[in-house]
């Protein structure tokens, strides 16, 4: 596989680009090793987030450079909504389960399945290459209770593939989402809020999402169409933004009881006392289930486009 760092390059400036690997998620691996040089761990200390990357601090000793490619404001996201995501975890009980979907390069599988809990990894088959392969250039052997679970979000079911896993429906579980959201059809995103809603014991969900350009003051809007088609050339489109309404809307639909929303710029509050840029439109939530799982979930709505 064409890597974009070798342990021979690892002290170059981080390209965006792996042969068959989601660019995002190159993006989010790298932003998050960013985070650790550039931002001094602020908000996420990750000390294997480099390591997997496959980069070496040095790799942004260019700090225009790098906040060109990782602007502060998406740096500092990418580690507040991993963050919220671990605080949460380390609040359940340790015999949790734990499904990181869409999983990408993240560490908290690692780390959780070597504090002894079951971990589930779901990404696509390329994607999941690719990381095994940096636990190989890392030299560390995969944990024993970390399971990566090839899956297609669009084509199959996360029902099956996690069976497949030896996944227990009737234990507690813990679901990450982090970053992947925005680019699946709306019907996908209800059905998987659905899936997880219906686990027969307690269980909570921290997803993220951006919210539709008509809710958005004209600048921003200017700025996200730009992205949009940006990401659109990737190959990698955003399909479903959503207002925090409607995925309120969703969630109770689906059968959360708890849903805890952050904005962008509350969550940069909360963690850093060094940012001072501008709003953005992403959130970040904590949804959980603690009652019975509805036998017949509410009817959440014509969901075939995301108005954008």
């Amino acid at each position: 596989m064409d890597h974009a760092h070798s342990a021979s390059d690892g002290d170059r400036p981080p390209r965006l680009a792996v042969k068959g690997v989601s660019r995002t998620a190159l993006a989010a691996a790298l932003a998050r090793a960013a985070h650790q040089v550039v931002d001094r761990a602020e908000i996420l200390r990750d000390t294997l987030a480099l390591e997997f990357a496959g980069v070496t601090a040095s790799a942004f000793d260019d700090l225009d450079r790098v906040d060109v490619l990782f602007p502060p404001e998406a740096r500092l996201f990418v580690a507040a909504r991993q963050r919220i995501a671990e605080d949460a975890l380390a609040a359940r009980s340790p015999t949790t389960q734990v499904v990181i979907l869409g999983a990408g390069l993240d560490t908290l599988g690692y780390r959780a399945a070597q504090r002894g809990r079951r971990v589930f990894e779901l990404d696509h088959p390329v994607t999941q290459r690719w990381k095994l392969d940096r636990f190989a250039a890392a030299e560390r052997p995969l944990p024993p209770d970390l399971r990566l679970v090839p899956i297609d979000f669009e084509q199959d079911t996360l029902a099956d593939a996690l069976a497949r896993a030896g996944f227990d429906r009737t234990a507690p579980a813990f679901f990450t989402w982090l970053g992947v959201v925005p680019y699946l059809t709306i019907d996908t995103v209800v059905d998987t809020l659905r899936f997880v809603a219906e686990q027969r014991a307690p269980v909570d969900i921290v997803l993220d999402y951006s919210e539709p350009l008509h809710v958005l003051p004209e600048d921003r809007r200017t700025r996200m169409r730009e992205l949009m088609t940006f990401l659109e050339g990737l190959g990698e489109p955003w399909l479903t933004l959503l207002t925090r309404r409607h995925m309120a809307e969703i969630l109770r639909a689906c059968g959360f009881d708890t849903i805890q929303d952050a904005a962008h710029t509350d969550l940069l509050r909360k963690y850093s006392t060094t940012y001072t840029g501008e709003n953005y439109d992403s959130h970040v939530v904590v949804a959980s289930r603690s009652k019975r799982p509805l036998e017949h979930t509410a009817n959440v709505g014509d969901h075939s486009r995301t108005e954008p």
